[in-house]
């Protein structure tokens, strides 16, 4: 089963940076961003759940959510 996604990238508060921050704080390199300008985007695969990147973002367009379920 796979894990749930904590990180979260909100597409309407992104400004597309030039430089990321949260990309240049990520040390596992999960936020990728092709070309300067453009938006990041997360690679679960590498993504620890650290919340850094959540810190780093300017505009706080990259949240931590919570996908767990009370039992």
């Amino acid at each position: 089963m796979p894990r749930p996604i904590r990180i979260r990238i909100n597409y309407d508060l992104c400004q597309a940076c030039e430089a990321c921050s949260a990309v240049k704080s990520c040390k596992t390199r999960a936020i990728v961003q092709t070309d300067p300008g453009e938006s990041p985007y997360l690679d679960i695969e590498r993504c620890r759940d650290c919340s850094l990147c959540v810190d780093f973002c300017s505009f706080a367009a990259i949240e931590l959510i919570n996908n767990v379920k009370e039992s």
